[in-house]
């Protein structure tokens, strides 16, 4: 049996590569997904669509492909979505307030979709049944993707799990750059092919960022006349990544030159780093600022170091000086990264699930 739409033609295969790609379908739900592997109805082959989206907390977009590849006149249970959206997603109430009753109803619902994932006796568990497929119950997963869309993108505080999360405290999109188009142009102040830059001057600024059995530290160094004449450091939080230690050093760097009033080279071995500040439509305030600062001094140029070339006397300080300032190096504040959020809200949602399970009469 194929999947169709209402007109009653076949999806094609583009379709269910829409589908599998925007759910991102995985494990032992990928079979169920697959044209003529499964005897189900469209009905409820269109429903274990709706479930495993929303399940991973993606219920916008599984209603959106729901309703746009099984037309209303297809659908027999339309009453699914608004029982979705008012028992785990109460616009009034909020979903950390959702009641006990309304959290039975979730896995009610989620339990005809567990069964026939996992073909399992109708006598067995819902408890046990979430386990072995490792879905979490439809409520913790509502609680904790509310947590993140209002802290992470909404830029509110949220309390989870007994723990206050300060959006501050984390990452949150900036504005877009007011920096016109016909001004940003950074190729002809960069040197490409890996190599440091070939019109060496007698001031260059060598940076580095480095994470050392969890601790985070950036740096950089100034070398004129083959002598360091600066060094800074700045140590991280440990939630921090690399890459913002990079873009941290490539940002400080970037300010001292700005001041340096001389032609300044800046080395780095983060290509990464020089491709955000080269990018017209960065989203990281702290890329946003050094692209600034950077545009306003055209004796400022950018390198890129291999971060395999050895012999470079001012990559290698540069090196060491960032091991140095995951220890000792001046406290630098950075928002935490939206992966970091996802993360703690990931651990607090499994240890809820866990004392569920260990309270639970049943499984």
């Amino acid at each position: 049996m194929h999947w169709r739409r209402a007109s009653g033609e076949p999806l094609d295969g583009a379709v269910m590569e829409s589908i599998k790609r925007e759910f991102s379908c995985t494990s032992s739900f990928l079979p169920w997904i697959s044209e003529g592997m499964v005897t189900y109805s469209n009905q409820e082959k269109a429903d274990l669509h709706f479930m495993y989206g929303f399940a991973n907390g993606n219920d916008l977009e599984a209603e959106r492909l729901y309703r746009q590849h099984f037309p209303k006149s297809h659908v027999t249970d339309q009453k699914m979505f608004e029982r979705f959206h008012r028992c785990s997603m109460p616009q009034q109430r909020g979903p950390n307030n959702i009641t006990t009753r309304q959290q039975k109803l979730l896995s009610s619902i989620q339990r005809k979709f567990l069964l026939n994932i996992t073909g399992a006796y109708n006598t067995t568990p819902t408890a046990a049944l979430k386990v072995i497929e490792g879905l979490m119950p439809l409520h913790i997963k509502a609680k904790m993707q509310s947590t993140l869309v209002r802290v992470g993108r909404l830029g509110r505080n949220c309390d989870y799990e007994g723990i206050h999360f300060d959006h501050e405290s984390y990452k949150q999109p900036s504005p877009p750059s007011t920096i016109h188009p016909a001004l940003f142009s950074l190729e002809d102040r960069k040197t490409h092919g890996g190599q440091v830059p070939s019109n060496r001057t007698p001031i260059e600024v060598y940076t580095d960022g480095s994470k050392i059995n969890n601790q985070t530290g950036s740096a950089f160094c100034v070398i004129a006349n083959e002598a360091i004449t600066k060094t800074w450091k700045a140590k991280l939080s440990p939630a921090n990544t690399v890459l913002q230690a990079e873009m941290l050093a490539l940002k400080a760097a970037i300010e001292w030159a700005n001041t340096a009033n001389e032609d300044v080279n800046i080395c780095s071995n983060s290509e990464s780093s020089l491709q955000a500040l080269k990018s017209f439509n960065v989203k990281s305030k702290i890329t946003q600022e050094a692209q600034i600062t950077f545009l306003e001094n055209a004796r400022i140029r950018l390198g890129w170091v291999k971060k395999a070339h050895i012999g470079i006397k001012g990559n290698e300080i540069a090196n060491t000086l960032a091991k140095e300032a995951t220890t000792d190096g001046i406290p630098a504040s950075l928002p935490f990264p939206k992966s970091f959020l996802k993360k703690q809200l990931l651990q607090l949602s499994l240890s809820r699930w866990q004392a569920e399970w260990d309270n639970g009469e049943t499984g």
